[in-house]
């Protein structure tokens, strides 16, 4: 039996095509997480931005401290194509008198590398409420 040329690349296609090779999701996973602290506004900003001076891959583009806003710079990307996934904000809000609460802006919550960032904050920041 003969297979009409149409047939073959139409077999061929649905061959490579369920499953040939694995693949893996285009999304990245949602960072959405909400980090809280107990410590006063001016340190929490402080602390943050230090933080993100000890990360290699993530640089402070610019700030704007009376927003509560510290936009920052991906520094390791590999091509243009990834530009979407260049920036990130970070959102400071004062929840208290002695408390506030950081975390990624709606927009930057997918950025590749946001649960490294976030941890990293976590951790100088959690040094910082433990030596009060």
């Amino acid at each position: 039996m003969k297979l009409s040329t149409i047939g073959f690349l139409t077999l061929l296609f649905w061959a490579l095509g369920s499953g040939g090779c694995a693949r893996s999701s285009s999304t990245p996973p949602l960072h959405d997480e909400v980090l809280v602290f107990s410590l006063p506004m001016d340190l929490v900003y402080l602390r943050t931005m230090e933080a993100i001076e000890l990360d290699p891959d993530w640089g402070m583009d610019h700030t704007i401290k009376e927003k509560g806003l510290i936009y920052l710079r991906n520094l390791r990307y590999s091509s243009f194509a990834d530009s979407d996934r260049r920036r990130a904000t970070l959102v400071l809000k004062r929840t208290g008198p002695r408390r506030t609460s950081i975390q990624l802006a709606k927009e930057s919550q997918s950025i590749v590398g946001g649960g490294e960032l976030l941890a990293l904050i976590k951790r100088q920041l959690s040094s910082e409420v433990s030596r009060k």
